[in-house]
């Protein structure tokens, strides 16, 4: 907010305003698909669509926009914006751009990780999706002691499903 009250009170960084509003298009779709993807399956259509949508809008305008945006901001500091603008002003912008610019790349694991948990379970048939569902997968966020390596999780769900009959 004090960032771009501070572009827009100077006139300046137009093509850095621009990237910083191109970012929120990603918005409607993170919206779209936190509001829908828990009201089931007569949704999942467009839950899905939506997250597809964002994640490759994330990637696109959060990510490689805006780093670029960041990057020319840096390379041309010396004379990216005027010189009646206070210094401490000037000083702000710079790492608010940054900072923003790092933030990005902050959120990309987590994003990760549930676009290809997504994935993964749209790859399952629905019978093993249902019986799987029950069967305990770590987490390292909610439980740091009991971690398995990938092969042992998928060992332990395949014996899981062979054993309700499933392969």
């Amino acid at each position: 907010l004090v960032a771009g009250i501070i572009i827009r009170r100077h006139c300046m960084l137009p093509l850095n305003a621009a990237i910083l509003l191109s970012m929120e298009i990603s918005t409607p779709f993170l919206n779209t698909t936190l509001l829908l993807r828990n009201r089931g399956d007569a949704f999942s259509s467009i839950v899905t669509i939506s997250g597809i949508c964002f994640v490759v809008f994330f990637l696109i305008f959060r990510l490689i926009l805006n780093s670029y945006g960041a990057l020319l901001l840096w390379l041309h500091r010396e004379n990216a914006m005027p010189d009646t603008v206070p210094l401490w002003q000037q000083y702000f912008l710079f790492a608010a751009i940054q900072v923003g610019t790092l933030l990005q790349f902050y959120w990309l694991p987590q994003i990760a990780r549930t676009f290809l948990k997504a994935l993964s379970a749209m790859s399952s048939p629905p019978e093993a999706k249902e019986l799987l569902k029950d069967v305990p997968v770590p987490n390292e966020e909610h439980e740091p002691a009991a971690k398995l390596s990938q092969d042992e999780a998928v060992r332990l769900r395949r014996k899981t499903a062979s054993s309700k009959g499933l392969e």
